[in-house]
């Protein structure tokens, strides 16, 4: 929600304009574990983007030592609030969003 809001599109916005995403899956690879009290870093970037869908990827890990904690993804349906129907993304949501095929570098 962060990065939506940060590209104009808060929850208030999709709310006031009657659409919004909702989460359709979640995907997530644990690769190693994370501890009590140690700081974690999750990266997150718009990896695909499609009529009535988008997929956000993410990147958790530990900085101490650059150890990758887990990798996912989520896939998010684009709907209308009235009715819970699919709708295309309108060209204003669509053109906030930079697609990312691959992650930033850390």
């Amino acid at each position: 929600m962060a990065h939506s809001t940060e590209q104009g599109w808060s929850p208030r916005r999709y709310h006031e304009a009657g659409f919004g995403w909702v989460a359709r899956s979640h995907f997530i690879e644990y690769k190693a574990p994370a501890f009590v009290d140690e700081q974690v870093v999750v990266r997150t970037w718009v990896a695909d983007f499609q009529k009535v869908s988008s997929v956000r990827k993410f990147e958790i890990y530990r900085p101490a030592d650059d150890t990758l904690l887990a990798r996912a993804e989520t896939n998010w349906a684009f709907v209308r609030f009235a009715d819970q129907r699919l709708m295309r993304v309108p060209v204003e949501v669509a053109e906030a969003f930079i697609v990312v095929e691959k992650p930033p570098p850390r």
